[in-house]
């Protein structure tokens, strides 16, 4: 009879460990301390799926939308004095009336490295909707 009480006494305590265990899980999934783990924090993480399967969509809409914006943006072409490599993405230049950084991602085969300080170039970028000047081709006079 002993075991029998004993071993109901430690299936209880597993099962209410279980269950706490589960209620905390559901308090950090949904990012706060409130509540106490009723089904309503369950409720609130299934509301919180469906808006993230519609902000990712909207996420993918808009990477489209940035796309073809970026084609059709206007392109700037001025000549300009090549300063450096600021980094392994950007360089500087200094135009006749201000200096601009240029984010080179979308130049491919270019060795910026081999261009001399105080070089003439002739560049053509666009600014992205972050303000950012995108650099589309460079030449070096």
């Amino acid at each position: 009879m002993k075991k029998q009480l004993l071993m109901l006494l430690t299936a209880i305590a597993l099962l209410m460990m279980t269950a706490c265990g589960t209620a905390d899980t559901d308090k950090k999934v949904n990012g706060s301390d409130e509540g106490n783990g009723s089904s309503e924090a369950v409720k609130d993480n299934e509301d919180e799926g469906v808006e993230d399967t519609d902000t990712d969509a909207d996420k993918e809409e808009e990477v489209e939308k940035e796309q073809a914006t970026e084609t059709d943006v206007e392109k700037i072409r001025e000549e300009a004095a090549f300063v450096g490599m600021i980094d392994n993405n950007s360089i500087e230049v200094n135009t006749e009336f201000e200096t601009i950084v240029l984010r080179t991602s979308e130049v491919k085969d270019v060795d910026f490295g081999a261009i001399e300080e105080n070089a003439h170039v002739i560049i053509e970028y666009y600014k992205n909707k972050e303000g950012q000047n995108i650099l589309t081709d460079i030449e070096v006079k």
